[in-house]
């Protein structure tokens, strides 16, 4: 193996020199998804894990989940579904398939109402509904579709921002700007600001690097009496979405008309026969 070069150790200074002290002082950064139930009706389910050598003070976690074009969230009754987080800065058009112009990817921000105040973990536990689109039929086996949902990012605010996270100046770069708290008795943050075509005010918060947990399989090594395997956790979750055959679709066609004119003479001898049935009576 080639010693590493000067220029590279170089750089592994610098990065050590310029790291984050309230990042760095955290030693888990886990998240955790999946999609439950099965069907285009799906619950959402993120479970995050942060602890931290520090105790948190008045912190709160914000987390961004990524929605794909091929799914959509119904925010109009979001909120009655959520126990302990409230959500901002999302609109999606519920009526439309996965193939119309107007379905497209993007996230929705949840705020979670608990406040740590002098914790060293923070646990947080999401749940929320979201629907898969209808998908256009397809003549080439397999007939499904996959939807990718990637994983969500986390973010934190404190109650002492200003002085011990963002007056860090090597914390600067973790920064990012998404949508404030959506309810009252949020930690004080920095003055928020607008974004251009948003209603939604925007705060400074810190970007966790959070990653799923290792998953261990109980079948790896069972045969030979091995420990079970330790695998990474998968980035994204996958939702299957039935598609319907094309190769059916003039038999489809050609039996709806048919029934529909069966109905129509039906409906007209049955009429035509309640009004022989009053002229003579």
């Amino acid at each position: 193996m080639k010693p590493p070069t000067l220029g590279l150790l170089c750089l592994l200074l610098i990065d050590i020199a310029t790291g984050c002290k309230f990042i760095d002082d955290i030693r888990e950064q886990i998240v955790d998804y999946e999609l439950r139930n099965n069907g285009f009706h799906k619950d959402y389910v993120a479970k995050v894990r942060i602890s931290s050598m520090e105790r948190f003070i008045d912190c709160r976690l914000a987390v961004k989940v990524p929605i794909p074009r091929g799914a959509y969230v119904d925010t109009v009754n979001l909120q009655s579904s959520l126990e302990k987080h409230c959500f901002t800065d999302a609109v999606f058009d519920v009526e439309q398939p996965e193939f119309a112009a107007t379905s497209k990817a993007q996230p929705v921000y949840f705020h979670a109402d608990r406040i740590a105040r002098k914790q060293f973990i923070i646990d947080d536990i999401l749940n929320f509904p979201v629907h898969l689109r209808y998908h256009a039929s397809t003549d080439v086996a397999p007939f499904h579709a996959k939807v990718s949902f990637a994983k969500p990012e986390v973010f934190i605010t404190c109650g002492n921002n200003e002085t011990t996270i963002f007056g860090d100046a090597n914390c600067r770069r973790y920064v990012h700007k998404i949508p404030c708290a959506c309810s009252n008795g949020s930690p004080p943050t920095t003055t928020p600001s607008k974004k251009a075509g948003s209603h939604a005010p925007l705060c400074e918060y810190l970007r966790l690097n959070v990653q799923p947990p290792a998953k261990v399989s109980l079948n790896s090594g069972a045969q030979g009496g091995g420990s079970p395997q330790v695998k990474p956790g998968s980035k994204d979750v996958v939702a299957l979405v039935p598609l319907g055959d094309a190769r059916h679709r003039s038999l489809v066609v050609w039996g709806t008309v048919a029934f529909n004119i069966g109905l129509v003479v039906v409906t007209l001898v049955y009429l035509g026969v309640n009004v022989e049935e009053t002229k003579t009576g």
